[in-house]
């Protein structure tokens, strides 16, 4: 199959974009925990939701400083400028080593491994 093939083309228009795919995902991930939302809040009452504010904040300032550290690991480093398939064991190694490259892929394999784990409970 050549680049540039009738094959690819077809692909093309009737495969995923980049774009739908990330909604379809942020849906996803979204959904999950829109449908254990009501539920967790019965239980937590005035104090859930006192939490889900601070989480939210939490995540904010998190997802800030994270972009931050990628913006200031381009302009220093010229092998970060293009795109690269693991940002974040990437920011870990800068910072730390070898050890922040492997402790940040461990927490996001147990964090896709613990949201697969639910959404298999949620189907069930």
């Amino acid at each position: 199959m050549e680049k540039g093939g009738f094959y690819e083309l077809e692909y093309r228009e009737h495969g995923l974009g980049i774009a739908i795919t990330a909604i379809f995902l942020a849906g996803e991930m979204a959904g999950t925990g829109v449908l254990s939302l009501p539920h967790a809040l019965k239980d937590t009452s005035f104090y859930g939701l006192m939490l889900i504010t601070l989480f939210t904040v939490n995540t904010m300032y998190v997802g800030s400083r994270l972009g931050l550290c990628w913006v200031m690991m381009e302009e220093r480093y010229e092998k970060f400028r293009g795109q690269v398939r693991d940002p974040y064991p990437s920011i870990g190694e800068v910072a730390i080593g070898k050890i922040g490259r492997h402790v940040s892929s461990i927490c996001i394999a147990c964090t896709l491994y613990g949201g697969g784990c639910v959404i298999i409970v949620l189907i069930s």
